[in-house]
């Protein structure tokens, strides 16, 4: 579960004591606490888990697509070692531009839903990286990406690799 959700059911989790605390309670202001407490938790957590699961569901579809696309490319492959022009014809231009169509339209309508902020990342950046390993070792994110940089800028930006430079 993405990092926002679990926050979300860690503050749904600290509004539910609150509530049975206000249900012994019989003043006034008490029982309206608990009523506005009661639709504060039920709408906080069903917005960011549709728009969870929202994301989730157009993130497959665009996997679902790529894999019916490589797929296809396969087959008009196929077709064409073993000569048979009409198939290969048929999927250049008929269905591969549909499933290309359609993963594009996924696409755009994921970024569409990632406007505002996006609760899945399909990708992995340095930054992830680096919160796992100060989880890890204790080191501050700032600290191990400052050491990064200052090994990047004394070697002029460039990598030696593994060879050491020779070529």
């Amino acid at each position: 579960m993405p990092t926002s959700i679990d926050q979300l059911e860690r503050r749904v989790m600290q509004l539910a004591i609150e509530e049975k605390a206000l249900e012994r309670e019989r003043d006034t202001a008490s029982r309206t606490r608990l009523t506005e407490l009661r639709k504060e938790l039920a709408s906080e957590r069903d917005l960011a888990r549709a728009k969870w699961l929202r994301e989730k569901q157009i993130i497959d579809s665009i996997r679902q697509q790529q894999v019916k696309l490589d797929s296809l490319k396969l087959q008009m492959e196929q077709a064409r070692r073993a000569a048979d022009y009409q198939k290969a014809s048929e999927l250049q231009y008929g269905q591969i531009p549909e499933v290309e169509r359609a993963a594009q339209t996924a696409s755009d309508e994921l970024a569409r839903v990632q406007e505002f902020g996006s609760m899945l990342k399909e990708e992995v950046t340095e930054e992830d990286i680096a919160a796992v390993v100060s989880k890890w070792t204790h080191i501050s994110i700032a600290k191990m990406l400052e050491s990064d940089l200052k090994k990047t800028s004394e070697h002029g930006g460039a990598s030696t690799g593994a060879r050491g430079g020779a070529e």
